[in-house]
């Protein structure tokens, strides 16, 4: 043990005052003057490693055995131990005194190298102290005793980051035993509380889903419509999906699913920091997702520059099963850009519809170039040409009040708008009540 490279033992070591260059900030010591020491056996096994061990003359300072690779090609030419967290080497009135905490803190990974090529006869042990026995029931995140909704409650607000788990709590609420707390955790606690074993669930069993979000998409009207592109070929029982994006720049909306196919199912979405957005669905009546390709969430544009700037980050999805285990996902594009100019061609309903005097007609157009909007009766015969000329490329509103060419006013009646730009052409329809 040492402090400022001045040694406080004699028989010791050295520990740097400065960080290495692996570590960052100033809380890890580290210290250069540990040599390794090559055993004359090296054959596959572990009898080089008992004999060397066997022949170290502990009396020895330091002790010695086996040939000192020193002078010529080292094995480990320097070996650096690291202190995690045990005290800022900057601040020398407690650096000692903290030195020695526990450490490394938990979660720590560590990464064994070796010299000598591994075999299938290699043995490594690891020594762990473990973990205090839980006795909660799994399922019961809240502790109380039983497994019902109020669990399901708990578990969600856990995943959407509202509460942080106890150590209990966690192993609770892990219901798939993953080692994550996902949707696919609640879907396995909703199929408690309904009874539901994983034999009743009929769906194929799902082995990977592809998931990801389209390279581009448009604002209109003041808001981001992004569409979730996935597969799983089959029904699904939960989806979980976080997205980051700039808050300076688009607004998270709830995602509210309309169709008989999303009775049931409760989507709910929580902003967990600051330009992170969490969404769950799922159903506590063991309903499944629709089997859709495509899931559109909504943002809200507060500056279009900005958002076309930063645009939005698929951070993680999980899919689960009506099982409750989670899907491997196969994650395809990950990062979405917002631009203000249409991505395709577009003719949208004219509104009002029904109209009486004026009606709005709006038309997206992704480049410049000749665009056409005229109107034809129900004989197919022209009656007004609202548009025939070269446009800028963007979004687009033409008006019609009713009137023909020569500007005398139609009867009532259906009339056909006719879309035409880019070789792409559209038709709507709109009536004319007087």
């Amino acid at each position: 043990e040492a402090f400022g490279g001045v040694s406080l033992n004699p028989d010791g070591y050295s520990v740097e005052p400065t960080d290495h260059s692996a570590a960052s900030g100033d809380n890890d010591p580290f210290t250069p003057l540990i040599y390794w020491r090559q055993p004359e056996d090296i054959s596959a096994g572990t009898a080089g490693y008992d004999a060397y061990v066997a022949s170290l003359d502990l009396a020895a300072n330091p002790p010695n055995s086996g040939t000192y690779l020193f002078d010529g090609a080292e094995v480990f030419a320097r070996t650096v131990l690291f202190n995690w967290n045990g005290g800022s080497v900057a601040d020398t009135a407690t650096f000692r005194a903290t030195v020695n905490q526990l450490v490394p803190e938990e979660g720590t990974v560590f990464r064994i190298s070796t010299t000598k090529p591994n075999t299938t006869s290699d043995v490594f042990v690891f020594t762990t102290t473990a973990p205090a026995t839980f006795t909660a029931t799994k399922g019961d995140v809240n502790l109380d005793g039983s497994v019902n909704v109020a669990d399901v409650v708990a578990l969600v607000s856990i995943i959407l980051q509202i509460d942080t788990p106890l150590g209990e709590q966690e192993y609770a609420a892990d219901v798939n035993n993953d080692l994550r707390l996902n949707i696919a955790d609640v879907v396995g606690i909703v199929n408690q509380v309904l009874g539901l074993g994983k034999k009743t669930q009929t769906t194929k069993a799902l082995t990977s889903v592809e998931f990801g979000l389209p390279e581009l998409v448009a604002t209109q009207d003041g808001y981001v419509y992004l569409p979730l592109e996935l597969n799983p070929g089959e029904p699904i029982a939960g989806l979980q999906v976080t997205l980051r994006y700039d808050p300076q720049a688009l607004k998270p909306q709830p995602f509210n699913p309309s169709g008989d196919s999303w009775e049931g199912i409760i989507s709910l979405e929580h902003i967990s920091e600051e330009g992170q957005v969490i969404y769950l669905l799922y159903s506590l009546q063991g309903r499944l997702l629709p089997a859709l390709r495509t899931i559109g969430m909504r943002f809200k544009v507060i500056d279009e520059n900005r958002a076309s700037e930063q645009g939005i980050t698929l951070v993680e999805a999980v899919l689960a099963t009506a099982a409750g285990q989670a899907v491997d996902i196969v994650l395809g594009n990950q990062e979405t850009k917002v631009t203000t100019v249409p991505i395709e061609y577009a003719l949208h309903q004219a509104y009002p519809n029904p109209f009486n005097p004026v009606t709005s007609i709006n038309y997206d157009l992704p480049q410049a170039g000749l665009a056409t909007l005229r109107v034809y009766n129900l004989l197919g015969q022209q009656v007004r040409t609202l548009v025939d000329q070269h446009m800028p490329a963007g979004r687009h509103t033409a008006k019609w009040q009713g009137r023909d060419d020569r500007g005398r006013t139609v009867p009532s009646g259906v009339y056909f708008i006719r879309f035409s730009a880019g070789g792409v052409i559209h038709h709507n329809k709109i009536m004319l009540l007087k």
